[in-house]
């Protein structure tokens, strides 16, 4: 498990899509390695009542888009797609149409990043600018539906499952006691970090969980995991926690949730690379978003983290999940 939290948080820092144009390649075109989600693009477009004309059309690997995973430009109608480790060859099915889409309806159909939201705080459209990944899966085909009838028609209203979710039921308060054995300290490979219960800091009597870095090694966590019995798809979970820095230097600290099935992860969001916690600090709250909650969750998993670079001290209080329906 260790390895595969160190993976996705890797993963977490990859951009998809471009925000200043690559340097100019050349060489073949690539295009029989991206056939079937071009053939597939212009066949949900078919299928909008939308005729594509894919005249003209490149798409080639790029070992120039040092930043993100593809770039398309409508002025040539080319897309690119890098060959960096993470972006294509290793991508699911899906996520490689997500960023085969996402291109294409910058090279074909001329449409630009939009961040606009939905009312539950979704993004409105899969052309916004980010990491389009786990967009939609096999387990929530109302959301495929709704993106690709949205690319190819902007003016697609708000599905029903785009709700606010405004109705809170609290999941997880843990505000730590020193007697706690519910949340666990693992050290990855290498670490010469430590964590313990400390009854010093705390931002509600009369715990904290502390993680400590003399020198920079490899990084560690406090993780807890929970039942998600009687969450509800489409509602939506915010985890809080309270983080208070000692002289926390370099990538400093992030939070994280995870969700998984019996057979694979279906989601994890985390602080890091969004929310910057380092310095030093009295306790501040801070939080993540699962925006779309998928029913297909069996295990919840937090992860409190001290950073493989960081040095200093780190304490968690006050950790909270909130489901909104």
């Amino acid at each position: 498990m260790k390895y595969r939290l160190f993976f996705l948080i890797s993963l977490s820092y990859l951009m998809i899509t471009c925000t200043d144009e690559p340097k100019p390649i050349t060489g073949p075109i690539a295009i029989s390695d991206f056939q079937i989600y071009v053939d597939r693009f212009v066949t949900e477009a078919a299928m909008r009542g939308v005729k594509i004309d894919i005249s003209g059309l490149n798409v080639i690997y790029s070992d120039t888009l040092k930043y993100y995973c593809g770039y398309g430009n409508p002025s040539t109608r080319t897309v690119q797609i890098s060959n960096r480790p993470g972006c294509w060859l290793q991508q699911t099915d899906l996520n490689k149409e997500i960023l085969m889409f996402h291109e294409m309806g910058h090279a074909i159909l001329s449409r630009n990043h939009d961040n606009a939201k939905l009312p539950n705080g979704d993004f409105k459209t899969m052309m916004f600018g980010g990491n389009q990944f786990s967009l939609y899966s096999e387990d929530t085909p109302e959301r495929r539906k709704y993106y690709l009838d949205e690319l190819f028609n902007s003016s697609t209203p708000p599905p029903s499952w785009s709700s606010p979710k405004v109705i809170p039921t609290i999941i997880l308060s843990d505000s730590i006691n020193f007697s706690s054995s519910t949340w666990k300290y693992v050290q990855t490979s290498g670490s010469n970090q430590t964590g313990k219960i400390n009854s010093l800091y705390f931002s509600s009597p009369g715990s904290s969980l502390e993680i400590n870095s003399f020198s920079p090694s490899k990084y560690s966590y406090w993780s807890f995991r929970l039942s998600s019995n009687g969450i509800r798809q489409s509602t939506r979970l915010i985890l809080e926690v309270n983080v208070k820095v000692d002289a926390i230097t370099n990538d400093g600290v992030y939070i994280a949730i995870r969700g998984d099935s019996d057979t694979k992860l279906i989601f994890f969001k985390t602080s890091q690379g969004v929310t910057k916690i380092s310095g030093t600090s009295t306790f501040v709250k801070y939080s993540v978003e699962v925006p779309y909650y998928v029913d297909t969750v069996k295990r919840i998993n937090v992860f409190l983290i001290l950073a493989d670079n960081a040095t200093g001290s780190v304490y968690f209080d006050d950790i909270k999940i909130t489901n909104y329906q």
